[in-house]
């Protein structure tokens, strides 16, 4: 029982395991309810159920799939990622002092790594971009 609760507050257990098995369930109940005429006395507890349980993760899953599908296409509009994009010096979302302080850190931080000088970021954006990627996929484990 602990198992099962753990795994159904456990956010990545809900969105990898719970969330599949619900909306593989949801055609069979829906079919039960249409079909068989017992259901139809406990219709209300089903779509309770249904709306509470696999609305959201349906929800849920349209909405990350859409957003998975966009990205490529807003990288190509950004200019990159947002995350890749700000350590750019030619970036101006962030202020010179905050982006030195990020990238003293992470050159500090991240085994190995040196990242583009502004002479080197005009002459080789995409090796500097490679470097602004590790950092952050770094970051990201």
């Amino acid at each position: 029982m602990t198992n099962l609760l753990t795994a159904l507050l456990d956010p990545y257990n809900r969105r990898a395991r719970f969330q599949p098995v619900v909306l593989s369930l949801l055609p069979v109940l829906v079919s039960a309810v249409l079909l068989i005429p017992e259901f139809k006395a406990v219709w209300t507890d089903a779509a309770w159920l249904l709306i509470c349980g696999g609305g959201p993760a349906f929800l849920t899953q349209l909405g990350r799939s859409r957003g998975k599908a966009l990205e490529p296409i807003l990288y190509r509009l950004w200019g990159g990622k947002p995350s890749v994009a700000m350590l750019r010096h030619r970036d101006t979302r962030l202020s010179a002092s905050t982006k030195a302080r990020y990238r003293d850190f992470l050159e500090r931080t991240v085994p190995e790594l040196r990242l583009a000088s502004p002479e080197d970021e005009k002459l080789f954006p995409e090796r500097a971009d490679d470097g602004y990627e590790g950092a952050t996929s770094w970051l990201l484990s």
